[in-house]
């Protein structure tokens, strides 16, 4: 899971690309993987909220958590697709808990250039992968079925804005032929 974007993180020469803190360090790798809070503090200093929502022991052993937390575990807080002086997509070590207008309990894991991506904590079922919702322009909606899939879908959208805009060095080591 997320070989592809180690691929992507060795081949492009520039750092200033994709900032990730990098894997965790055993001791806090042992605590996020045994702990009841369901989501993992960064290396860089945030943390997740002590005690997010009521129902996020549920959170534990959902896929999609499975792979938010692995993602949290090998990069930490990170800062994907460099667009000028932004990030095209920021996943956060730290979580935030959130609710939407109408109450519904949220989970922030990250944002893209235009909007912030949420878990919706009721569809967070142990054993079922957990959709990502996006909320842009006062819209409120479903963008990925998964973590990972959310992820890939905002690299493959952040690479195409790289066409006519970047160094042709980094084009050609995001677009690799073949």
């Amino acid at each position: 899971m997320f070989e592809w974007l180690d691929d992507e993180i060795a081949q492009i020469n520039t750092r200033k690309s994709h900032l990730v803190d990098g894997p965790a360090p055993a001791e806090l790798r042992r605590a996020v993987e045994t702990t009841e809070i369901p989501l993992p503090p960064s290396q860089s200093g945030a943390s997740p909220q002590p005690n997010l929502h009521k129902h996020a022991r549920t959170m534990r052993t959902s896929p999609a958590q499975r792979h938010y937390k692995e993602f949290m575990l090998r990069f930490g807080d990170a800062r994907l697709y460099r667009y000028s002086t932004n990030y095209y997509v920021t996943v956060f070590a730290g979580p935030r808990a959130a609710e939407d207008r109408h109450g519904e309990l949220l989970v922030h894991i990250g944002k893209t250039w235009t909007s912030y991506a949420y878990f919706k904590e009721a569809l967070l079922v142990e054993g079922k992968e957990s959709p990502v919702f996006e909320y842009f322009q006062n819209c409120f909606r479903k963008t990925a079925n998964g973590f990972e899939e959310w992820l890939r879908t905002k690299g493959r959208s952040a690479r195409r804005r790289f066409k006519n805009k970047e160094p042709k060095s980094i084009l050609r080591q995001l677009h690799p032929r073949g």
